[in-house]
């Protein structure tokens, strides 16, 4: 997976991001001034999606099915290393759910769609961002987790599954639902707590389905 040169370089990113921000939050404690803090927590959160937009450019993230092992640059590593900071340590992510409205703006500047009114409970766990598309009125319950990607072993190789996750308008996800690459929920639909969406499967008002 990280044998290309460019995935190699890229794992570092999240590791630099650590630095900056304790470096930004030392400097405000010697020198007895904000700045260098908010400085750091501009960094924190708006250069990893800016970064990953522009990613998106050259190496943009196409859904389907593809080997992981290889001298290949696989987009979805590029991608998943400047979030992983996030993945690891989702607190950072909690605080902006205090806000109203903040982390929906958040996950659109990575690339997400996600309308209107939407209500994020604690521990909900998003691994592909640019990846989801969420319409109005969507409330996740504790602990959902959505995760666009998948690794299988087919005929002796790692392969990757990539596809986006799309979530109807008013619909209602249990706690600690999980959504695997490619599950559509439709709109208005009830999901019950700790019910696992499979890969492309579709969840309609009266239940689960293959999609098509």
């Amino acid at each position: 997976m990280a044998r290309n040169p460019v995935g190699i370089a890229i794992e570092a990113f999240p590791l630099a991001l650590i630095g900056a921000g304790a470096g930004g939050f030392a400097w405000s404690v010697v020198g007895r001034t904000p700045w260098p803090m908010l400085g750091a927590l501009a960094v924190l959160y708006l250069l990893p999606p800016l970064l990953h937009r522009l990613h998106d450019r050259f190496a943009p993230l196409e859904p389907g099915v593809f080997d992981v092992v290889g001298e290949h640059y696989l987009p979805w590593w590029g991608s998943h290393q400047l979030q992983l900071l996030f993945i690891a340590f989702p607190a950072f992510e909690t605080v902006l759910r205090l806000v109203p409205g903040a982390y929906s703006a958040w996950l659109r500047l990575w690339g997400a769609r996600v309308g209107r009114g939407v209500y994020w409970t604690p521990g909900v766990r998003i691994y592909d961002r640019s990846l989801l598309e969420v319409g109005d009125g969507v409330v996740f319950g504790e602990g959902t987790g959505l995760t666009a990607h998948g690794i299988t072993h087919s005929r002796g190789r790692l392969r990757l599954i990539l596809l986006p996750i799309r979530i109807g308008d008013g619909a209602l996800l249990g706690a600690r639902c999980g959504l695997s690459p490619g599950a559509e929920v439709e709109a208005g639909a009830v999901v019950p707590a700790l019910t696992v969406i499979g890969v492309r499967e579709r969840w309609k008002k009266a239940g689960p389905e293959a999609a098509e």
